[in-house]
């Protein structure tokens, strides 16, 4: 079933398009993750999926329903900002919260367990830390107990402890078979939690499937040696080469096939012998480079 369905999907603010014709589908139990630089429609697109920004067109199908309004009360998101009354206590906000989604204390408690924030449950807003901010607001989100959760650059300025645990949420979210649609910049995260991706630019999407299908498809060798000069120009003749490249202090040879030992044995036939060789993938945000400048 999709959960969310897209289809030549528009915002215009005057000239300038925010989001432009964009069609994609999300299918339930996936983590969907919606990738793009700041200013790429991100943010734009979940407003237009939550209601709170009208489209000037296209169509939005959620839950393979066009009753966007009853289809929403199963949707719990985040926007990218936490926003709650600082002088009230985490459980208080959420009491407020529940008492518009019409979920009960024991779901607060649920939720507060759920982020990890049940010690500091009695504590103002005011005095929680960035990272915690940001798990009041997952708890938010999933109070009612969602089929569908929408979070919108939920590590935004956390550091890497908090990164770490909102990561972990999200896969606990996930285990649980809700379906997650997760708005980031930071890839190397999406690649960590996301099954599926799709990657928007100037409100353009681009591209979008599997996260293993963006980037598994040929393998790398990273390769060093006292000469790279000699090891680049050599590497650019071996038959299984399909490109070379620099990374760090290091030649990075994207290759048609993993047998590193035919490798080893080409160069060294030639007089360069290796310091370092190490196969592996290539990264979501490699693939995200290549798509966006092949793309422009």
């Amino acid at each position: 079933m999709n959960v969310i369905e897209v289809l030549e999907l528009s915002k215009h603010y005057g000239a300038k398009k925010a989001v432009d014709d964009i069609s994609f589908a999300v299918e339930q139990g996936q983590v969907f993750g919606f990738l793009g630089p700041n200013g790429s429609g991100k943010t734009t697109t979940i407003g237009l999926l939550l209601g709170v920004i009208n489209k000037t067109k296209g169509v939005i199908k959620l839950f393979e329903s066009d009753d966007l309004d009853s289809a929403r009360l199963r949707i719990g998101a985040t926007l990218e900002t936490p926003n709650f009354y600082p002088y009230l206590s985490g459980f208080e906000n959420l009491k407020i919260v529940a008492k518009i989604k019409g979920a009960s204390e024991k779901q607060i408690h649920n939720a507060l367990e759920l982020v990890g924030l049940s010690a500091r449950a009695k504590s103002p807003f005011r005095t929680y830390s960035l990272g915690m901010k940001q798990r009041l607001a997952l708890a938010a989100a999933t109070l009612s107990n969602p089929d569908l959760v929408i979070l919108d650059e939920p590590t935004n300025g956390l550091d890497p402890d908090g990164i770490r645990d909102v990561r972990q949420i999200i896969k606990r979210l996930a285990d649980e078979g809700k379906t997650i649609f997760l708005s980031s910049h930071l890839l190397s995260e999406v690649e960590q939690v996301c099954t599926h991706v799709a990657v928007i630019k100037n409100g353009k999407l681009l591209k979008s499937g599997r996260v293993k299908d963006l980037v598994s498809r040929n393998p790398f060798a990273l390769v060093r040696a006292e000469d790279n000069e000699k090891l680049r120009a050599t590497l650019e003749t071996y038959p299984e080469t399909l490109s070379v490249s620099s990374e760090g202090d290091c030649v990075l040879a994207e290759l048609k096939s993993e047998n590193l030992s035919a490798l080893n044995q080409f160069l060294a036939e030639r007089g360069v012998f290796v310091s370092h060789l190490a196969l592996r993938k290539k990264s979501l945000e490699e693939a995200f480079v290549e798509i966006t400048q092949s793309l422009n």
